[in-house]
């Protein structure tokens, strides 16, 4: 007796779709939110702006999240920059209470390896590399949640 059988299986692209796993579907739209939505206690927070910049700027879903301020990469890696003649960060001037830097000079990195000091009073764990560390800590966190919702299960 001969069993002739058939097995159709359905193309990978049909079951991300159907997990909501694709670009822009609803595991990489959830994934994209908590990240924003977790990393606001570890971004560095003076007015809100940078914090803000990660919500405005980003297409949930894109699997990219961009803060784009004009001082985002040099908050996110932590080293100073500065004039590569003077190696100051910024002059004061007394008369307007305000820092400047000179005009046209792009600032290099401290050759002494000076680093930022961040505030932690508005974000307790402000500091560089703000994504990272956010990741680290709340991993398992946005892992279950992606495969909750993907109707997978999480396994650590």
């Amino acid at each position: 007796m001969q069993i002739v059988a058939k097995l159709e299986l359905k193309g990978i692209d049909e079951i991300l779709e159907k997990r909501g796993m694709k670009t822009g579907g609803k595991v990489q739209k959830f994934v994209d939110s908590e990240c924003i939505r977790l990393m606001k206690p570890y971004t560095p927070n003076l007015n809100g702006v940078l914090i803000d910049s990660a919500t405005l700027n980003t297409v949930i879903g894109s699997g990219k999240i961009i803060q784009s301020t004009p001082y985002a990469r040099y908050q996110y890696y932590g080293m100073l920059m500065v004039d590569p003649v003077t190696l100051k960060g910024a002059f004061y001037d007394s008369k307007t209470g305000r820092y400047w830097s000179r005009p046209g000079v792009p600032k290099i990195m401290d050759p002494n390896g000076r680093g930022l000091k961040y505030n932690t009073v508005k974000s307790p764990q402000a500091g560089s590399h703000w994504f990272e560390r956010m990741a680290f800590d709340h991993k398992d966190e946005i892992g279950a949640g992606a495969a909750l919702i993907a109707g997978g299960k999480f396994k650590k």
